[in-house]
Formats: structure tokens, sequence, C-alpha cells
């Protein structure tokens, strides 16, 4: 899946950009390595995977702009919805 994602976006890209698809644990991984220091980053990720990626990386603060309202996920406000198990800073 990850792949077919990459693959739609490469095509949709603007000139000069360049897209990267990982997995929440690579992305951890390389982000902690310092590879992607020289990068500006625009991460897309799901509420539970911006959750892991706060945890593992220190995030005060997340984006969480947009997301649906689902079974278990508290509504905050008419755009953000958010899970139980997380926390409010």
């Amino acid at each position: 899946m990850i792949n077919s994602v990459c693959q739609q976006l490469k095509w949709q890209k603007p000139s000069g950009i360049k897209v990267v698809a990982k997995t929440i644990n690579d992305s951890i991984e390389a982000i902690k390595s310092g590879i992607t220091d020289k990068y500006k980053l625009f991460v897309v990720v799901s509420i539970k995977d911006a959750d892991a990626l706060a945890r593992a990386l220190d995030i005060k603060t997340i984006n969480i702009g947009g997301t649906k309202p689902e079974e278990g996920k508290h509504m905050l406000s008419k755009q953000y919805m958010l899970m139980k198990q997380m926390r409010i800073f």
C-alpha cells in the first residue's frame, strides 16, 4: 500500500519536491537518526500514528485538523476528534 500511495503522490507533486513514503516505525527511525535533518518534512499520518510520532520524538503539538468522527473518538470541535487514549497538552 505504501508504494501505491507514494506512486500517486509522485504523479501529483510539484517539480523540485521529493516524495518518500515510509512506515511509521521507519519514519521514527529515520528522524531519530538525523538523516532527515537537512530536509523540511511534511508528515501525513493517521491520528494513531501522529500520537506514536509525538511520543517517540517528544513532539509537543500536532495539527490534527479534518479528522472524521469514528467509534471511540471524542469530538473536541466540528473538525477535531480525539481517541480516548490520546493526551491533550
